[in-house]
């Protein structure tokens, strides 16, 4: 059952003593892919909230039960240093937020310096991407050259990489931030590959996009991307894509991710530590 309240979107799966929040439409999408290729029951009600940077711990206190986190944002590289890719810098609004919750799942392991010193250096903390599926989908990609690039592209330095793609690659579409559901799906079903660019040189990992592709059946082509993820491997290189390996690398990352980072692997961790 999902309901939209004002600004926050609430999904109950009684079954699974589950209850998904979100603060924003995109990050609703995200609770939404998680779930369609999930089967573990969860031992205690949970509470678990996407983008713990955007969600008010006032209206966290309507839902008893135990509070998981999920946090979104890049803050971090593989060296330790800050990113600064956000226009308003998210750290005031999760450090005033960690307190609400009983355990946080930092999707990104390079933000590990970011909770030294911190109150949730007190908490329980699990580290990695724990949103993909718990089994891998046939490889639907095409040889159309018809590549997808959906997200924000507000900011030139992306988009002007995006056209330069699509200038080599004419087919290749577009689609704007507030692109959701059935619409973004019709669009994905037809594509060859989804690609990413970011909005700086600075190298990020943009999960959520991943799983998009994931779900779909479709290969990931990418500018460098931080590890775990090896390009010409787990995916493609934008700058130089060699197009007869996209079934080759597709099989590599759903295999790799499934096996190593399922929601339900997760889920089975908030079981064994609520048991």
């Amino acid at each position: 059952m999902i309901i939209k309240f004002k600004r926050y979107f609430l999904i109950f799966l009684f079954k699974k003593k589950l209850l998904l929040i979100s603060h924003h439409r995109i990050l609703h999408e995200i609770n939404l892919d998680i779930l369609k290729n999930t089967e573990v029951k969860l031992n205690k009600f949970t509470i678990l909230v996407m983008g713990i940077h955007r969600t008010k711990k006032i209206f966290l206190k309507f839902f008893p039960g135990f509070k998981v986190g999920i946090q979104t944002e890049h803050l971090y590289d593989e060296r330790g240093l800050k990113l600064n890719i956000y226009d308003t810098d998210p750290e005031p609004s999760i450090l005033k937020n960690l307190e609400s919750y009983d355990l946080i799942l930092d999707l990104n392991a390079n933000n590990k310096v970011f909770y030294k010193n911190s109150i949730a250096s007190l908490k329980k903390i699990i580290y990695g991407p724990y949103i993909f599926p718990y089994s891998t989908k046939p490889y639907s990609g095409n040889s159309k050259d018809a590549y997808l690039f959906v997200g924000s592209i507000s900011n030139k330095k992306r988009l002007d990489k995006i056209l330069n793609f699509k200038k080599k690659y004419p087919k290749t579409m577009i689609l704007g931030e507030c692109s959701y559901g059935s619409y973004l799906d019709s669009k994905i079903k037809t594509c060859s590959a989804i690609i990413n660019f970011n909005s700086s040189n600075k190298k990020h990992t943009p999960y959520p996009r991943i799983l998009k592709a994931l779900i779909h059946g479709k290969p990931f082509i990418s500018e460098p991307l931080p590890m775990p993820l090896i390009k010409d491997k787990h995916y493609l290189n934008c700058l130089k894509l060699n197009k007869k390996n996209l079934m080759y690398s597709y099989n590599l990352l759903s295999k790799f991710l499934v096996t190593n980072y399922s929601f339900d692997k997760f889920l089975d961790k908030l079981n064994k530590i609520n048991d």
